[in-house]
Order: structure tokens, then sequence, then C-alpha cells
């Protein structure tokens, strides 16, 4: 019920917002434009700072606070970008959901589509009896659509898993495949859309599986001031003790700050 209402609730704070920038002073943008023009070669950046509402569904079922970080810089054909999430909350003295996790990936585009990454990424969660998911990757990547207004590409890889549980599940280390999905779709120059999707399935057995997906909508009210709708998504097919459940599902409803 409070998830249903998180979802309606923002979303029609979402829409309202649609209408907000008109009531402000126009300045000129042309970023669309700018990506047009610079290719591979020009420069982009970001530094997302978000503070958010979030309702949880699965091993954790609560209502907390959220802060994450998105930071992203690309020159010359060369990228690299991070993203982190942390949870935490308590009732009553008692701790509820604590988990962090934690990406970083380097890029470096051949042409305007296709292009190479190194992926590096971390997780910690302790409802999940997971005290630390680590994992070490290649891959590459084409885009089947690059514009101004939109873009989508799809990638696939290879990388080295690690697992560190504290239940009765040993720890373990393999080969796992990386096959992602990313789109972005700009509704206008202050909302735009964004989804990261993958498929990571365990080389050495069929049933250890994980899938995660994020679907994010964003919407700049004033400067560098935002609004942001978050749902991710993650699903382990093979999870540490038969009582933790497979889906993981987070909202979030919060700002956002952008310092560029």
């Amino acid at each position: 019920m409070i998830k249903r209402c998180l979802i309606f609730y923002f979303c029609l704070f979402f829409s309202f917002c649609l209408t907000i920038p008109s009531a402000f002073p126009a300045e000129p943008d042309s970023e669309l434009e700018e990506v047009e023009s610079t290719g591979i070669s020009g420069e982009r950046k970001l530094a997302l700072l978000e503070f958010s509402l979030t309702s949880a569904s699965g091993n954790s079922e609560v209502v907390t606070l959220f802060t994450g970080t998105e930071l992203f810089y690309k020159s010359s054909g060369n990228s690299i970008g991070f993203d982190g999430n942390f949870y935490y909350g308590e009732s009553s003295g008692v701790i509820n959901v604590r988990s962090g996790e934690g990406r970083l990936m380097g890029a470096h585009d051949f042409n305007i589509t296709n292009y190479g990454y190194l992926l590096g990424t971390l997780k910690h969660d302790e409802f999940q009896r997971l005290n630390l998911r680590t994992s070490l990757g290649v891959g590459y990547g084409y885009r089947l659509i690059s514009n101004p207004y939109e873009e989508l590409s799809v990638e696939g890889g290879i990388g080295l898993q690690g697992e560190d549980f504290s239940g009765s599940r040993k720890d373990d280390y393999y080969h796992e495949g990386r096959i992602g999905i990313n789109y972005n779709y700009n509704f206008s120059k202050t909302a735009r859309f964004v989804t990261k999707d993958e498929y990571l399935p365990s080389l050495s057995g069929i049933s250890n599986y994980r899938i995660r997906g994020e679907f994010k909508l964003i919407e700049s009210l004033y400067k560098n001031l935002a609004v942001i709708l978050n749902l991710i998504l993650d699903y382990d097919g093979s999870p540490a003790e038969d009582k933790i459940k497979n889906l993981d599902t987070r909202i979030f409803a919060g700002v956002g700050y952008n310092f560029f």
C-alpha cells in the first residue's frame, strides 16, 4: 500500500514538474545540438548527488532513506563512470536494512558505434547474507541508436566473480558472462528517461545467474536541482539460503543535485 501511494504521488509530482521550467526565465541551451556536433571527441561530465525516500520489498520490507551518487566524465572518446548506492534504516533501535553497492566502468570508443569497456563492481547486503560480492570484467559494446535525443546500446562481456557469504553457503569464485542493455531518451532539455539492464549467468552452472534492471526518470527543475524517480530490480537465481527471496525491489522518490 505504501509503495503504491509513493508511486502515485511521485508520478503526479513528476507530471506537475514538467510544467515548472516555463515559469522561469528561459536560458540559452544548445546541449542537444552540441551532442550532435561533438561526436565521440566531445567532452561530457556529470556529478549527481541524490537523496531519496525508498520503499523496499523482498528480503527487506521497509520504507527508509537512501543516498547515492553518479559520476561520469568523457573526453576524446575515453570515458570513466562511477555510481554507488547506500541504504540504511532502523526501527525501534533495530537495523532493518543496511546494504551498499558500487560500480566503476571505463570505456574507449573505437568509433561512434563501437567501444570496449572494463567494469568492476562490489556489493554488500546483510539481509541477503552477502558479506561482499566483487567482480571484474571486460567486454564490447555496440550503439544501435546514437543521436542527440536517443541512445541505445548493447554490451557483451566476461568477468571473474567472487562471493563471500555469512550464512551456511560456502564462498564461491567463478567466471560469469554479461549481457547488458543501456537506453537513454530525452523527452526535452530538462526531462529524460534512463534504463540500465543486465543478465549475469555463471559459466559453470546454468542455475546460478542474476538479473538487474534499473529504470530512472529525471526532471530538472531549475539550474542544477532535479527530482528523480528510480526503480531497481535485483533477481538472484541462486540465493545464499533457501529462506532468502530471489527478488529484491526498491523504489526511490527524491531529489538530486548536479554539480555541473
